[in-house]
């Protein structure tokens, strides 16, 4: 085997690998969300739709003056939102 096709063969391999991982991990990297999620602990327990989040008084509890909210999860990504209401 020559240099040159051992070399052809080694930047083929590498490009298509490139390509490959770029195209499989494309639609994972685009529709990736936030999660926002109450555990339970303080009223109603789940997931909370988005991209923009809204927490009402009524899924956490009143005690006194304050209000509480319990999350098994909280990200909010760039560009979006969660408004305690």
């Amino acid at each position: 085997m020559s240099y040159k096709y051992c070399y052809r063969r080694i930047l083929r391999s590498a490009v298509l690998f490139l390509i490959s991982t770029l195209l499989f991990s494309y639609p994972f990297n685009t529709f990736i969300y936030a999660q926002v999620s109450l555990d339970g602990s303080m009223g109603t327990g789940g997931s909370l739709t988005g991209p923009d989040y809204n927490i009402t008084s009524e899924l956490g509890q009143i005690r006194g003056s304050n209000l509480f909210h319990s999350f098994g999860e909280f990200n909010v990504n760039t560009g979006e939102s969660a408004t305690f209401s």
